[in-house]
């Protein structure tokens, strides 16, 4: 425990068994529920009650065990989900304050965090697990600013304290590697607008299904936005690259390293030999020798293929 964190309880009691909040005998509602009225209506729309209610198990089943193993501080329990998460605290010189940390607006909300750490510089992270098959960093980068916006209602001291957000991903093996995900913030004014809005009772209207002009083809939004997040972050990535090489290749140029050996990377400049390298004009030669073209042409099968143009927000 930090001594040094003071950190106010914020006097919300919790039925497990109910799933449910309340405050001076108030009832107050969770942030599941302002996400699925605000923002994410169809997240489950298509997945069966079944599948949904076992992985709310298998997920509770982590949460307790990580929480458990934290409180007693039995960091050799040989669960692989506990171990990954040690591992990764450690490696980034994190430790442990608050396992489920109940946070309120003392109004209509409450919520627990999963885990409050501090950060190796002495500043508070608040994460949450999640053990989805998939991780969708836009609910969690707006549950985890609603959380952090709570956290500085009920601890006005540790304002600007909370200098990170984080989720630490433990899906099942054929999903993926655990994983420590650094998760970017909604303002404070956006979280303040989206709560005001759901208390108010405004029901925003569900996505329609966006609707080609050929052949009426008809994609889900949330597909739809999955496509523009992967498509954006694949030509990020690829522009990451290029400047990352550009800037090793001008270092090596400098120090004139022709390789460099660095375990799992190994860099080599391709050198240019001087001499002239030739391609074949294939158009002069259909113009010019159409018999030679002809003869020498060779037939290439392409496979149908989709195009992906992402448009900028208007």
């Amino acid at each position: 425990m930090h001594k040094h964190f003071n950190i106010n309880a914020s006097g919300v009691q919790f039925d497990e068994i109910a799933h449910t909040y309340s405050y001076e005998g108030r009832e107050l509602q969770g942030i599941t529920g302002v996400l699925s009225r605000q923002l994410f209506q169809d997240k489950y729309a298509n997945i069966p009650a079944a599948v949904l209610r076992h992985a709310a198990e298998y997920g509770t089943g982590v949460h307790s065990t990580i929480e458990l193993c934290d409180t007693l501080g039995d960091y050799d329990n040989a669960d692989a989900n506990y171990q990954a998460y040690r591992a990764m605290l450690k490696t980034r010189g994190m430790t442990t304050l608050r396992n489920e940390y109940i946070v309120t607006d003392y109004e209509h909300y409450a919520s627990g965090i999963d885990l409050i750490l501090v950060n190796a510089d002495g500043t508070l992270c608040l994460a949450d697990i999640k053990t989805t098959s998939k991780l969708d960093r836009d609910y969690v980068s707006w549950q985890l600013s609603i959380y952090r916006y709570l956290f500085e209602i009920v601890n006005p001291h540790l304002k600007g304290f909370v200098t990170r957000l984080a989720c630490v991903w433990l899906p099942k093996a054929q999903y993926g590697l655990p994983a420590f995900v650094d998760v970017e913030g909604r303002s404070d004014s956006d979280v303040k607008a989206l709560l005001d809005a759901d208390a108010a009772g405004h029901v925003p209207e569900r996505p329609k299904a966006i609707e080609s002009t050929e052949n009426a083809l008809q994609l889900p939004t949330d597909a739809v936005n999955e496509v523009v997040a992967i498509e954006s972050q694949i030509a990020e990535l690829k522009a990451r690259q290029t400047e990352l090489r550009s800037r090793l290749l001008a270092l090596m140029k400098e120090h004139d390293i022709k390789t460099c050996d660095l375990g799992r990377l190994r860099l080599t400049r391709t050198i240019p030999t001087g001499e002239a390298t030739y391609i074949l004009d294939s158009a002069k030669v259909q113009a010019e020798y159409p018999d030679v073209y002809e003869a020498c042409k060779k037939e290439r099968k392409t496979s149908e293929t989709l195009r992906v143009t992402i448009r900028d927000e208007k």
